[in-house]
């Protein structure tokens, strides 16, 4: 069960990014009802 546990933790961890953020900082968050956050980022303007 540890194994199993390690091992989906490991292939859940090589889609995410460690992203620090600063007071001030833009960021766009996306949030869907049945999964949660999807992504987030740092992004500079928000206008095109």
């Amino acid at each position: 069960m540890q194994a199993t546990r390690d091992r989906q933790k490991s292939y859940a961890e090589l889609k995410r990014k460690p992203m620090e953020f600063q007071v001030g900082d833009r960021v766009m968050l996306k949030v869907s009802p049945w999964k949660g956050v999807v992504r987030f980022g740092k992004r500079g303007k928000l206008n095109p």
